[in-house]
């Protein structure tokens, strides 16, 4: 069997709600999202397991050895994009090409995870067909839905609830040359410019109108994670605890510890930190280093001379300042820490300083 895991998209949502890895290196109780999805399956020696993510998140370079530790059966093959494709259809027909994959194929994402019952699909392999779409019964409209008449699926709709029948984001393919060819017939056929985002699902019933057999299989234990808000209701955890076990120790795409006074905050006004003005160079570059996910890290000496090293005084007195003032001029950060020691005539010796002037000029040509 073949497997192919797209997970080479951007991770918007979970980018948006401050959790910054790559959504495949999103770690909860311990273990990567990509991870997670593969427990959906029984993998048996000498299947294929391809894996799709992008260059720049480094997933590979992460994860790579600890797959081939947990599954040392089966052969693992890994294309990192250059690019973000526009949707899993496009992702998935890239590395059908790329792989040169022929026979059966199952395409999955890292959004969820699930249950088989084996001996079900044993059955559907018996029988003439195109396609089949674990699914399981769910509230909501963000899933994919699938109408089943006959034990066939009749109708395939993306985000319209057309049923109660939510598609898992597994889609199962007799051949991977007879999907490729049929699916690139589609994209020549739709208008390019009509879809935001290439699914799977309304290629599925572009085929069911081409009179392909496409079959339906129930899933149990159904894991859903595509999302900050439904992480946290599958796993049972807080919001803190996922921002927790993510935090700098966490598969970051960058991390950067940045000065705060003389860096991108100004001199205090008659004494008044309030009254600082931003370095709006600097500021606007932290801003875009946050909308691409890089974490953040504010470290500061303010006030260290004069509480003369107390933290709990500058925890009082220093910190709602100077959080007021990061939140008055939109100042995104990760954490905020207190303490970098401060003296006179002092130089801060570091292998990894970057200049303010270079770090303003770089991400410019990319």
């Amino acid at each position: 069997m073949n497997y192919l895991i797209t997970a080479a998209g951007l991770g918007s949502r979970f980018l948006k709600d401050s959790i910054k890895p790559p959504k495949p290196l999103i770690k909860v109780k311990g273990i990567e999202l990509l991870l997670w999805s593969l427990k959906s399956f029984e993998f048996k020696p000498k299947d294929n397991l391809y894996i799709v993510t992008l260059r720049r998140d480094k997933v590979k370079k992460l994860l790579l050895k600890k797959i081939n530790l947990i599954y040392p059966q089966i052969n693992i093959f890994w294309l990192e994009l250059e690019e973000y494709l526009n949707g899993q259809l496009l992702t998935s027909l890239n590395a059908i090409n790329f792989f040169k994959i022929k026979g059966e194929i199952l395409i999955h994402n890292c959004d969820t995870s699930y249950k088989l019952k084996y001996e079900n699909i044993k059955n559907i392999f018996e029988k003439n067909f195109f396609g089949v779409i674990p699914y399981f019964n769910s509230e909501g409209q963000n899933w994919s839905f699938i109408k089943i008449k006959n034990d066939l699926i009749i109708q395939v709709k993306e985000k319209e609830r057309i049923s109660n029948n939510c598609s898992v984001g597994t889609y199962w393919f007799k051949d991977a040359e007879e999907f490729y060819n049929l699916a690139n017939q589609y994209l020549k056929e739709i208008k390019i410019n009509s879809l935001n985002e290439f699914f799977i699902a309304p290629f599925f019933d572009y085929a069911i109108k081409k009179n392909k057999r496409i079959y339906p299989i129930k899933c149990d234990h159904v894991m859903i994670y595509g999302t900050s808000a439904e992480l946290l209701k599958t796993f049972d955890i807080s919001f803190n605890e996922l921002l927790s076990e993510n935090d700098f120790n966490g598969h970051q795409r960058k991390t950067i510890v940045v000065d705060i006074d003389g860096t991108f905050c100004g001199k205090p006004v008659n004494g008044d930190y309030s009254k600082c003005m931003p370095v709006e160079e600097v500021c606007e570059k932290l801003r875009f280093e946050n909308s691409i996910g890089t974490y953040i890290i504010l470290f500061t000496s303010r006030n260290m001379r004069s509480f003369n090293g107390n933290i709990g005084l500058i925890n009082k007195h220093t910190s709602s300042i100077l959080t007021n003032w990061l939140f008055k001029n939109k100042i995104p950060y990760d954490e905020l820490y207190f303490g970098k020691p401060w003296g006179r005539d002092l130089s801060y010796i570091d292998d990894k300083a970057l200049p303010i002037e270079k770090f303003i000029d770089s991400n410019k040509d990319k």
